[in-house]
């Protein structure tokens, strides 16, 4: 699967953007003639318009929110791309066949199910706005359910020791079970955070 690539700190003309968002990132435009890449632009100008105004809801005129769109917009000009390896050249022609053969290598990547769900539902919404083709049903989808689940960085090894380290972390050990240079540090330490005389301190 080609790389993810960002686009936020490319410097363009305005003609370039449409309400902020880039019309041809710099991996799409490397690939295009000036032709094909005046084209391009104006095919996503339309796209993002779309989104943008009508994408939500078009009997409403209700339009996506503008992170939904720079994203959408994103994974949709990465699909583009993709087309264009497969068929050897510049299209703005895609098919269902295309996003079939798309969604089932990014099935087979380690990507995120959430990341595969949100690609597959900009994919519907591309098939959605063309007027050149039936909207898109995928033969098979991706749960995001773990969308908002934490990703678990640490082994269950680490995490028992985490959480042991954490229930004795300003505990103080027994005092039966302190050698007596350990009860002398304790006392000082002690007498330190409860602001008394070391005298004072008990067992």
């Amino acid at each position: 699967m080609e790389e993810q690539y960002s686009f936020e700190t490319q410097k363009l003309p305005e003609k370039d953007k449409e309400e902020n968002i880039i019309l041809v990132p710099a991996p799409t435009r490397e690939r295009l003639n000036e032709r094909q890449y005046i084209d391009y632009r104006k095919h996503r100008r339309d796209l993002v318009r779309w989104m943008l105004h009508f994408g939500k809801d078009p009997d409403t005129a209700e339009g996506y929110a503008f992170d939904v769109v720079k994203r959408r917009a994103h994974d949709v000009d990465v699909f583009y791309r993709y087309v264009w390896g497969k068929e050897s050249g510049y299209t703005t022609t895609v098919t269902h066949s295309h996003a079939e053969d798309y969604m089932t290598e990014l099935a087979r990547s380690d990507k995120s199910n959430s990341h595969k769900s949100n690609v597959q539902k900009s994919l519907k919404m591309l098939f959605r706005w063309r007027d050149d083709t039936e909207e898109w049903n995928p033969t098979f989808s991706f749960s995001s359910s773990n969308a908002t689940a934490p990703r678990e960085y640490l082994t269950q090894k680490e995490r028992q020791l985490v959480r042991e380290a954490s229930l004795e972390w300003d505990s103080t050990p027994a005092y039966a079970a302190m050698a007596p240079k350990e009860r002398n540090r304790w006392k000082q330490f002690l007498s330190i955070r409860l602001n008394k005389p070391v005298s004072e301190i008990r067992p």
